[in-house]
């Protein structure tokens, strides 16, 4: 997709959140152990990730040694290892772009002792199954190998313990998991550092299990509000566990530090609020912003700086120092292919004086494929 030109000025109107993957991609994995077929439906505003999982599915559902192509969704690769070295005896996952340099081994890692190959080098060879035991994780990487045992362990006749040193970051997105799996009939003991999982449970079929509308997509409008835009977010679950719905609380803070260790997919867009602030805010917690989709601390670091936005970024902190006026514009914004990164810098086109060309727009296919066109039917 061509670059796209974003006039300046503070917008109003109603949007269409899509829904949360994170939330559908849990409700896809555990409708499909329970034995249903949501991952054959069609969903409003799928993404990429989303269709990602759906393919696997089917492909487990249809083949003893399964290849699964994972696309860029780092969500459906690390929740797919587990779940597929219980169910095929063979199987072998494919990714793209910038997925295979994402950190695997330490899964991997985890995994070896049961079968999976040791090096992270795709095609990725499975072989085995997985085996009831002791699991222990380090508590600074993703939480989603957590979550792929979680669906996965119940399965296997024997029980298991996933022990979690140090803090787990992206807790929320366990508690999310765990929600989803109570839902479908399966029972996780939590104790203060682990997961105690009984083995030979059965996922129970719910036929009325819907997703919820996406927090992290909603927190792109929800920083715009706090430019001065009025934008109405209609069927937000007020009471929702993702934990991305604390961009309610964060949206309000003026300045200081903020801390986004548990919510590291609201970086970017709270990059840009505090563009528009007449303070410096400070973010900590951003160590793993380095290997998202993108480096998402030196990609917002250019964003700003293309807009004479100071800002400070260190190995473990990234600063911004909101001048809180109005930002020049007229210069042309790289994404780095980053589907966060394209949306932050289009909400900033509400404090610029003058347009703004996003390069790259196609990228919110990620998470957001309606984004842009939503964004122009704004008033």
């Amino acid at each position: 997709m061509e670059s796209i030109t974003i006039m300046p000025g503070r917008r109003k109107g109603r949007v269409s959140v899509p829904l949360s993957k994170s939330h559908l991609h849990r409700l896809l994995i555990a409708d499909y152990l329970a034995g249903g077929d949501m991952f054959t439906r069609s969903f409003d505003d799928a993404c990429e990730d989303v269709s990602a999982t759906q393919r696997c599915l089917k492909e487990l559902r249809s083949s003893a040694s399964p290849v699964l192509d994972c696309g860029e969704s780092g969500s459906t690769l690390r929740f797919m290892l587990p779940i597929a070295s219980v169910l095929a005896s063979h199987a072998t996952m494919l990714a793209g772009g910038r997925l295979p340099k994402r950190p695997l081994q330490p899964f991997l890692d985890l995994l070896r002792p049961n079968g999976v190959q040791a090096e992270a080098v795709f095609p990725l060879e499975l072989e085995g199954t997985l085996r009831p035991g002791k699991y222990v994780v380090p508590g600074d990487v993703s939480s989603q190998i957590i979550t792929g045992l979680l669906f996965a362990l119940p399965l296997l006749q024997g029980d298991s313990v996933i022990h979690c040193n140090g803090i787990l970051q992206s807790r929320g997105y366990v508690d999310m998991t765990i929600d989803v799996l109570k839902q479908y009939g399966i029972s996780i003991v939590e104790t203060p550092e682990d997961f105690v999982v009984q083995g030979g449970q059965k996922y129970i079929l719910q036929r009325n299990a819907l997703p919820e509308r996406d927090w992290s997509s909603a927190a792109f409008w929800l920083a715009m509000n706090e430019m001065g835009c009025q934008i109405e977010l209609p069927e937000m679950n007020q009471a929702s566990k993702q934990p991305d719905r604390v961009m309610l609380d964060l949206a309000r803070r003026n300045g200081g530090v903020i801390d986004v260790s548990q919510c590291p997919d609201l970086f970017p867009a709270l990059a840009a609020l505090a563009a528009s602030r007449n303070c410096t805010t400070r973010f900590i917690g951003v160590e793993r912003l380095r290997i998202k989709e993108s480096d998402r601390l030196a990609a917002m670091a250019d964003v700003l700086s293309r807009l004479d936005v100071p800002c400070n970024l260190q190995a473990h902190s990234f600063e911004v120092m909101g001048q809180g006026t109005l930002l020049k514009g007229g210069v042309e914004i790289a994404t780095y292919n980053d589907h966060r990164i394209a949306m932050a810098a289009t909400t900033l086109a509400a404090i610029c004086r003058e347009p703004i060309v996003i390069d790259n727009p196609g990228c919110v296919a990620k998470s957001y494929p309606d984004f842009f066109t939503q964004f122009s039917h704004l008033m």
